[in-house]
């Protein structure tokens, strides 16, 4: 497994610019962007995990960029790097995908943004949490298929 130090300073960059593009900053709700120094480092932690993936996305979308505006991303200014996003989106949606859910998955841990939306600062379990029961009839469908899979021996 690859560490942080891995990005080199203009992936880090490019990576810190698409995450703020991700989860911009709010002033009004009083909630840090997804490049917030604390949630940003979650970010590399997680992204070193898939280092490989996340190393290509970067490789796609400055491929993207040089085809489209004629410079590598991170030397765009904010309006190219607008404009590119959704072509990226569109040619690379897994890679996108990819990065969409680090950057939620890290954002949303965060102390700072839990407590914006009112949730208690705490692991789901050992405590859990009550879960609403719903209409089980909506899974008749699903158990009168019939069997998909070999019986295990």
């Amino acid at each position: 497994m690859s560490d942080t130090n891995d990005f080199s300073d203009d992936q880090f960059q490019v990576l810190k610019t698409l995450a703020a593009m991700i989860i911009p900053a709010s002033a009004d709700l009083g909630v840090p962007g997804a490049d917030d120094e604390t949630i940003f480092a979650d970010i590399l932690v997680a992204a070193a995990q898939c280092h490989d993936q996340v190393i290509d996305l970067l490789t796609r979308l400055d491929d993207l960029s040089q085809n489209y505006q004629g410079v590598e991303f991170g030397i765009l200014s904010r309006a190219g790097q607008d404009e590119i996003i959704p072509v990226f989106r569109e040619a690379c949606a897994d890679a996108a995908e990819l990065l969409e859910t680090l950057v939620a998955q890290c954002y949303y841990r965060d102390d700072r943004v839990l407590s914006a939306l009112n949730l208690e600062l705490r692991p789901p379990f050992p405590q859990g949490h009550e879960v609403e029961q719903g209409d089980w009839s909506l899974l008749d469908a699903v158990r009168g298929r019939p069997e998909m899979f070999k019986p295990a021996p």
